[in-house]
């Protein structure tokens, strides 16, 4: 049964209201973070019995507050509230954000929301709908989103900003590229504004589509907004991420007018593309030009030196921040220090760092001194730094494979039985002695950019990718392989091997049998992938669990002499233990019963023709 509405019903007018609240000073505690629904429910006594309930932002104020405590008691208290409530007030309440506890808004809420806005006749409203699009992309809901911007009558330059940036957000890049193009193609009388442009910029950069980045730097230059700081500053970035550091380096180089972003921008594209020297070098250009540095330019710097072995220079910046340029290093800057000195093989001072800095060192600091310590054999620093894991955090992950790496290269194999693995199931806590370090923390990484590389491809050479070649026309290939829901094989693969320069090791969960694909051009670098009978999944091996992505490692050495290094041998254990756990779909010879007529039928192929014979679609896989 329904609780009772609070009774809002016979309360005061607005305007009294109004006169009330002008009075009225206890309504201060709503103007902060609330505590407890303890302290909360005086003050809604209060708005009750004085009629302040009635007015729009102290009833906005109520329901923003209790939305960060109790959604039971929101939604309560929302089915009470008077019928006026303006978009404005109600819908921020999707988008509750107190520093201590961020989290996205409830989607339940977020329905209740949408229904109110409906009932109290805000609904069809544009700012409303825009509301409305944003709030459920917020939530994580992106087929609630997309079901109000279709239901829309008209679209504004803010409602199709707020599809292209929500599906960013949601790093659902090829769809933010697709809504554009859509923006562009469905209405002439409303242009792409720079809001719109930073957002595509970012899913260009998400893609990794150097043809997509370019064709959006031509329309940027075609509406006239080349001259826009804000987009050149999007641009430079997209580029870097793209991989195309010469076209940032040029757009940078054009630029008449220059700030803080536009400089650390090309200053991490430089370092980060392996141009460790030019990208210092720009920093103190930067300073001869009179640029303000801030703290995180400082990270950005500090990283390059990381990345090119600059340990004087890095110490030396690093030493000036607070004497010349008054920025106080935090935890982020000792981290970049720690990576400096591991990545440079000075384990003894990157742990001395480590101890002495002000701040407690969390989980990623600690990792990749680990790391380090496991590079370079440091095993009784390395049993320091594990134990210090230990102390922050109970679950070690990865550390300890790592560990067991340091203990396989100086220790016997009866000292290496003293390490422990955790099972990579998350639910088991489980821990037994084992002899491999097959206990990796893999993460599976979203394909969308290998769909769009691998479509550009074919698309470029029609003769080669021809429709013998493909087993279907080139262009319907293309809008193929650009669908989420399906993935090839061998031919994407050899694509995408040829494009990035890398060879691809593909693991077959199923047989166990690892496809190498590049081989004959020998590469230096490998990717690694694993296939489970319906999809491929890229891996990235973490030093721990939690570790940001920074940390993680996507490409991998090939050592010439064998075809599977140690890198891949951990990848081939997590194949083997998943084949064990038969985390993987054959297709082709499953065996299914109807869930109608239980008759028993094996393989994809014969359950279609059953289905085509019969109408039935119910099977249930049974070994």
């Amino acid at each position: 049964m329904a609780p009772p509405p609070l009774p809002f019903g016979l309360l005061p007018s607005w305007a009294a209201s109004n006169d009330l609240f002008r009075r009225n000073r206890r309504l201060l505690p709503l103007l902060l973070p609330p505590t407890s629904l303890r302290a909360l429910l005086p003050i809604l006594s209060h708005c009750v019995v004085s009629g302040l309930a009635r007015n729009p932002f102290v009833a906005s104020r109520l329901l923003l507050a209790s939305s960060r405590l109790s959604l039971p008691f929101t939604l309560l208290l929302l089915s009470s509230l008077p019928r006026f409530l303006p978009p404005a007030l109600l819908l921020q309440l999707g988008h509750p954000r107190v520093p201590s506890t961020p989290r996205p808004p409830d989607p339940p809420l977020c329905q209740s929301l949408h229904g109110h806005a409906f009932r109290t006749g805000y609904g069809p409203h544009l700012f409303t709908q825009t509301a409305l699009i944003n709030m459920y992309f917020a939530c994580g809901s992106v087929a609630g989103a997309r079901r109000v911007f279709d239901e829309m009558q008209t679209r504004d330059v803010v409602a199709w900003t707020g599809m292209v940036s929500g599906y960013v957000d949601s790093r659902m890049y090829m769809q933010s590229v697709e809504v554009f193009r859509e923006m562009r193609r469905a209405d002439d009388l409303v242009r792409p504004n720079m809001a719109t442009v930073v957002s595509v910029a970012s899913a260009c950069a998400g893609l990794g589509s150097l043809e997509c980045a370019k064709g959006l730097h031509a329309y940027v230059e075609k509406v006239g907004l080349e001259s826009e700081l804000i987009v050149n500053n999007a641009l430079i970035d997209m580029y870097n991420k793209c991989g195309s550091i010469e076209s940032a380096r040029g757009l940078f180089g054009l630029m008449r007018e220059k700030d803080l972003h536009s400089w650390t921008a090309m200053i991490s594209g430089l370092a980060s593309h392996g141009h460790g020297e030019e990208a210092v070098a720009l920093f103190f250009s930067m300073q001869e030009e009179g640029v303000v540095l801030d703290s995180t330019t400082f990270i950005v710097v500090l990283s390059a030196c990381s990345h090119a072995g600059l340990v004087d220079e890095g110490i030396r910046i690093f030493n000036s921040m607070e004497t010349e340029y008054n920025v106080s290093p935090d935890i982020k800057h000792y981290g970049c220090m720690v990576d400096l000195f591991s990545r440079a093989g000075l384990i003894s001072r990157a742990y001395e760092l480590v101890r002495t800095m002000p701040f407690e060192p969390n989980l990623a600091i600690l990792g990749a001194l680990l790391s380090a310590c496991s590079t370079n054999n440091e095993l009784e620093i390395g049993e320091l730094v594990l134990n210090k894991i230990d102390s922050v955090c109970s679950y070690r992950g990865g550390a300890d494979v790592l560990l067991s790496n340091i203990f396989e290269h100086v220790r016997s194999v009866e000292q290496l039985l003293y390490c422990t693995e955790v099972v990579i199931d998350s639910s088991s806590q489980h821990r037994h002695p084992v002899l491999s370090t097959s206990s990796v923390v893999v993460r599976q990484l979203v394909l969308t950019r290998c769909e769009m590389v691998i479509a550009a491809t074919v698309a470029n050479d029609p003769e080669k990718f021809n429709e013998a070649f493909l087993g279907k026309p080139n262009e319907a290939y293309c809008a193929w392989i650009l669908d989420p829901e399906k993935w090839g094989g061998a031919i994407e693969l050899a694509i995408l091997s040829e494009y990035y320069g890398r060879e691809i090791a593909a693991y077959d969960i199923q047989t166990t049998r690892c496809d190498l694909y590049g081989q004959e051009k020998k590469y230096n670098e490998r990717a690694m992938f694993i296939y489970d009978g319906l999809h491929y999944d890229a891996l990235a091996m973490s030093p721990f669990e939690g570790a940001p992505e920074e940390f993680d490692q996507t490409i991998f050495p090939v050592d010439h002499s064998r075809s599977i290094g140690p890198a891949e041998g951990l990848a081939l254990n997590l194949v083997r233990e998943a084949q064990r756990k038969r985390s993987y779909t054959d297709t082709a010879n499953f065996t299914l019963r109807c869930g109608v007529c239980q008759i028993g039928v094996i393989g994809q192929k014969e359950a279609v023709e059953h289905a085509q014979a019969t109408g039935h679609v119910n099977f249930q896989e049974y070994k």
